[in-house]
C-alpha cells in the first residue's frame, strides 16, 4: 500500500535537466533542499560525497527511486 503523505521529488541539475527521482514521506519539505545540497555538495566529507543516494537514504529518509517510460498507442 502507497502511504498517503508520500512525496515525489524530481531533482533537476542547474541546467535544467532531471537527473533523479526520490521520495519520502517527511512533512518538512522546505529542508529537503538543504538535504540535496549536503548530498551532492563538493565539501570534503567522506560519507557523504562517496555515495549521495545512500547518505539520503540512511540519514534523511529521501529514497532514489527508477521510473520506467511506458509508450502507449492507446490514448
Amino acid at each position: 500500500m502507497i502511504p498517503q503523505n508520500l512525496k515525489i521529488l524530481q531533482l533537476i541539475n542547474c541546467d535544467g535537466e532531471h537527473i533523479g527521482l526520490y521520495v519520502t514521506t517527511r512533512d518538512d519539505i522546505e529542508n529537503i533542499q538543504f538535504d540535496f545540497d549536503a548530498a551532492f555538495s563538493a565539501k570534503d566529507v567522506e560519507d557523504i560525497h562517496s555515495n549521495a543516494d545512500d547518505w539520503l537514504e540512511k540519514h534523511k529518509q529521501i529514497f532514489r527511486v527508477i521510473a520506467d517510460e511506458i509508450i502507449t498507442d492507446a490514448i
